[in-house]
């Protein structure tokens, strides 16, 4: 094999130097492209000089590994992802700052950077931890754009963000990839595709169950035309937030009781139920009518100013109650 690989290599470079080209040994790489056996002991020479194979190589951008699972790849691009996220953070505190929609540009921007060369290398997604070192980098990016406490889930914040799971992007880059011809009628009927994958995966995962409970389908949900998430909605969205209960499962009090009425405190129960905040919650019903854990995410998408005043409430419960929490 030695031989073989050596004469081909010295056809190479004379045919090289005829041309005017030359070739450079000390930058040229090779790698053994085996899925099953370790081969040690080999090197080539090319130009007079060795070249002995390592186990990852990189070709047009895209890390190729020894048995072509491009997991290398993935891990190499969720971190140049990572540092660009990292240093991006500063400028996306969770007050204030820019709003959603301009924090979801930035991370398309970075999921870009991952998915390159998505169609070849999906197939290293059938590795669960591929796929979590996929999603760590894509949290990150959810979690500045609607501004979420770091303790919700992977799966609900990604649908509060509106942030497509990446390896079903990965897979949606491959299936148009491989397609004959593609116009906008096929990316859309490709992204319905997605979505549908989307939607059996937010069914039935076991986390998030508040949030699913309001966001039922990730499609309306994702392309609505209006409405940004911010730091007081998200808590209410999420359940994850200034509420007794919330505060009590990460043990930062004794106990989940509502500080006005005793009853167990979470985002259903302060946004529907609390006699506390009854004198805003009736001018809200008079204004867009009747509000439920089913109904109140059809409500704000409905219109703009529905979901405007629906936010100006819930901004308004979290900063009283982060206010009478504090005195507290």
């Amino acid at each position: 094999m030695i031989r073989k690989t050596e004469e081909a290599l010295h056809y190479i470079y004379l045919w090289m130097n005829q041309n005017q080209l030359e070739v450079a040994p000390e930058k040229t790489t090779a790698i053994l492209l085996n899925r099953k056996t370790k081969i040690g002991g080999i090197q080539f020479k090319v130009g007079g000089k060795y070249v002995k194979p390592t186990n990852t190589v990189k070709y047009l951008g895209i890390t190729l590994d020894r048995g072509l699972t491009y997991s290398q790849h993935v891990k190499d691009a969720c971190g140049k992802a990572n540092r660009t996220v990292k240093a991006i953070c500063g400028l996306l505190p969770n007050l204030k700052g820019p709003s959603s929609k301009k924090r979801k540009v930035l991370a398309v921007l970075m999921q870009n950077i991952i998915l390159y060369g998505a169609p070849v290398c999906v197939e290293a997604l059938k590795f669960q931890r591929t796929k979590n070192i996929l999603l760590s980098t894509q949290r990150k990016m959810a979690l500045r754009i609607c501004s979420a406490y770091r303790t919700i889930s992977t799966d609900a914040v990604l649908v509060i963000a509106g942030l497509i799971p990446l390896h079903l992007a990965a897979e949606e880059k491959r299936e148009l990839y491989v397609k004959a011809e593609i116009n906008d009628e096929v990316k859309k009927q490709q992204r319905r595709g997605t979505y549908q994958k989307w939607q059996e995966e937010w069914d039935t995962s076991d986390k998030g169950r508040w949030t699913r409970k309001l966001i039922h389908n990730v499609e309306d949900w994702t392309s609505r035309k209006h409405g940004d998430v911010d730091y007081y909605i998200t808590q209410f969205l999420s359940g994850h937030g200034v509420f007794m209960d919330f505060l009590h499962r990460i043990k930062k009090i004794p106990n989940g009781n509502c500080m006005y009425c005793d009853e167990i405190d979470d985002a259903e129960h302060t946004l529907f139920c609390c006699p506390r905040w009854e004198n805003g919650r009736s001018a809200l019903l008079s204004d867009v009518g009747m509000l439920t854990s089913d109904t109140l995410i059809m409500k704000m998408t409905k219109t703009s100013e529905i979901w405007g005043k629906v936010g100006a409430f819930m901004k308004e419960i979290i900063i009283e109650k982060g206010k009478d929490e504090k005195a507290r």
